[in-house]
């Protein structure tokens, strides 16, 4: 839905006058998006050609306040049910789930998984049990907070929902800019066109005129280069050129920029921190905290493990701790039984030979064309890899086995899942340096640089 008044305005935190106008009436500061060649570009301007863009991305904000407003009720909810306080009827009831067995039957199947392994079938139960809870006791939730049955203040959203706002309100400044850099070429081309006697028009038509001629070689090459030595010339010369043309174009205007540099006044958002329970013991030891949030399954996330592999052997290594939650997207059964048996050969020092060995086993199996999904499972030994490595792992196999169908085990590990949901991440992988989210693939020097800059930091 199209808003009413410059959404920039709504978007950046600043109020609008009642006819939709930007604060004032001369251009100040607030309502001022930059200044170029003594010329100001205000806030309106951008809006009338980011409006589009700008409205999507405040539904996504909005969509994100709902939902944080959802999670929050819940977590209050299921926090005063905890201390034996009364809550609604409503929320009790969506608490009685009732999980048929054909339902877990067919998540088994689904995953790879056969019926009759009581491994499997613990799992996935537990994983569909608690993602029906979540979803039916959020909406509850929702409702109930929308009554005002349930108080949640904006501040609290605010807080709660700060990586995806950070995100979202970076687009939104970005797009900003993107629209003020065209205006501010506009501006650029008609006061140099007026030094000129001209108009931006003849002044780029000129420009473009006296682009480089394309030579026959350029036309071979550029045919021979694509795999096309038999295109038609004249067509593979017009491409070339229409880039001449706005080569020169685009030279000109660079000219231009270097000589009367445009200057942009909005500034981007702050990154948020979410500073994390081991945090103090990092400091304490003089190291960077590295979080790292991915799975075993998912081809970034194993791209991932090679340039920590080759960070921690690098001379970085001895300052960083690193520190991995394992996490996935979705309520993948596969993943949530990686996860679990992670915890329990955690439990018994045996961590780092199940990670070696399950980066191993799956390594360059059945990997998925999407980055955050996982692996396609051929059996269900692959499925349940995770589960039998363990097994082969820990010197107490009771124990592990105790571990596997525990209760407590299952919430810890979809505790772990959820705060990286709590956070905002939407991909994995994900990391925190020192509380400082990242989220996607980053390569070794982007990590490195981020660590080092962390270091300078402090």
């Amino acid at each position: 839905m199209r808003r009413a008044g410059p959404v920039l305005l709504v978007a950046l935190g600043l109020p609008a006058c009642s006819d939709g106008s930007a604060p004032g009436g001369a251009p100040e500061l607030g309502s001022v998006v930059g200044r170029v060649a003594g010329e100001t570009v205000t806030l309106a301007e951008v809006d009338t050609r980011a409006h589009g863009v700008v409205t999507r991305l405040l539904g996504r904000i909005e969509a994100a306040q709902q939902a944080t407003r959802a999670r929050l009720a819940a977590e209050r909810l299921a926090a005063r049910e905890a201390a034996g306080e009364p809550v609604p009827e409503a929320w009790r009831d969506a608490g009685r789930i009732a999980l048929p067995e054909e339902e877990v039957d067919a998540a088994l199947r689904e995953s790879g998984l056969t019926a009759d392994d009581p491994t499997a079938r613990t799992l996935v139960r537990a994983l569909l049990h608690h993602e029906r809870l979540r979803v039916a006791r959020r909406r509850v939730a929702a409702d109930l907070a929308e009554r005002g049955l349930v108080a949640v203040s904006g501040a609290e959203i605010e807080q709660a929902a700060r990586l995806v706002l950070f995100q979202q309100r970076g687009r939104i400044v970005a797009e900003a800019r993107r629209r003020f850099e065209v205006i501010a070429d506009e501006i650029l081309l008609r006061r140099e066109a007026a030094r000129r006697g001209s108009d931006p028009a003849a002044l780029l038509a000129l420009v473009e005129a006296g682009a480089a001629p394309v030579a026959e070689e350029e036309v071979r090459r550029f045919a021979a280069q694509r795999g096309a030595p038999d295109a038609v010339p004249e067509g593979v010369r017009a491409l070339l050129e229409m880039r001449a043309r706005l080569r020169a174009r685009e030279d000109l205007l660079a000219t231009l920029r270097a000589r009367t540099p445009p200057v942009f006044l909005l500034a981007s958002p702050e990154p948020p921190r979410f500073p994390m329970d081991v945090q103090r013991a990092a400091d304490a030891a003089g190291v960077a905290l590295l979080v790292v949030f991915s799975n075993w399954r998912c081809q970034r996330c194993e791209d991932t493990e090679r340039v920590l592999d080759a960070l921690v052997a690098g001379p970085l290594g001895a300052s960083v701790r690193l520190v991995r939650r394992p996490f996935s997207l979705a309520p993948d059964p596969a993943f949530f039984a990686d996860a679990v048996a992670w915890r329990c050969v955690v439990e018994q020092g045996r961590e780092v030979a199940f990670h070696a060995g399950l980066r191993e086993l799956l390594g360059g199996r059945g990997r998925s064309r999407r980055l955050d999904a996982p692996v396609e499972r051929v059996s269900d030994s692959d499925a349940l890899a995770g589960v039998r490595l363990g097994r082969t792992l820990v010197p107490d196999t009771r124990g592990y086995d105790a571990c596997l169908a525990s209760a407590a085990t299952h919430g810890r590990v979809l505790g772990e899942r959820d705060e990286g949901e709590r956070i905002g991440f939407a991909r994995v992988p994900a990391f925190l340096v020192n509380g400082l989210p990242l989220v996607g693939f980053q390569g070794r020097e982007r990590l490195e640089a981020v660590l080092r800059s962390e270091a300078a930091a402090h």
